[in-house]
């Protein structure tokens, strides 16, 4: 990609749309043969990211100090508040 914008094809990679990515270091101007080409041979590519979340657990209004999530039909949960605040717990797929 040009201008060393990686972010869409790691990107891509992470959500599994291209199942093996390579990269290849050049110079901006392969053409001009007298132009400084020099790179470190050790060179790294570090990728820092979160997979996408998984559906969140304990899902549900606050009540008082604890959340409140009943998913039984025959017992829903009362809320009276108007502007309840609502919970739930990220999860990691």
């Amino acid at each position: 990609e040009p201008d060393e914008n990686l972010t869409p094809t790691v990107r891509s990679f992470a959500d599994g749309k291209i199942s093996r990515l390579t990269l290849m270091l050049m110079a901006k101007d392969e053409s001009d043969t007298i132009a400084w080409k020099r790179f470190d041979d050790d060179a790294v590519l570090s990728v820092d990211y979160v997979g996408k979340p998984a559906k969140p657990s304990n899902i549900g209004p606050m009540v008082g100090a604890s959340h409140d999530c009943n998913t039984v039909e025959s017992a829903p949960a009362i809320v009276t508040d108007a502007t309840p605040d609502l919970t739930a717990t990220p999860q990691t797929a």
